[in-house]
């Protein structure tokens, strides 16, 4: 006998204008009987842990464009102070930083 799907469930309750239950799950199931969880570590439903794979690595890239952005601009106000990069002004600064 196999073991039931475990999809993820994600409603918080809404908000004070919109406190309706979502019709579907994040991977499109609807109808009733399903086995549901907040946690992420528990979902065993396929098309939900793909969906949790595809946010995780659009997250991942929206963060690695922001650090490089954010580099970016250091490096400009770095070099528009008069340093070679970004550590030269840094250790000019004085601060201590954890490699």
């Amino acid at each position: 006998m196999s073991k039931p799907v475990v999809h993820l469930y994600e409603w918080d309750g809404g908000t004070e204008a919109d406190s309706d239950m979502p019709d579907t799950l994040i991977c499109g199931t609807d109808g009733a009987d399903l086995q549901l969880t907040p946690y992420s570590d528990h979902v065993t439903c396929k098309r939900c842990l793909k969906v949790m794979a595809d946010d995780a690595a659009r997250i991942a890239a929206e963060d690695m464009a922001m650090k490089a952005a954010r580099y970016d601009e250091l490096s400009v106000l770095a070099r528009s102070k008069g340093y070679g990069c970004i550590w030269d002004a840094i250790d000019a600064a004085g601060v201590r930083v954890k490699t």
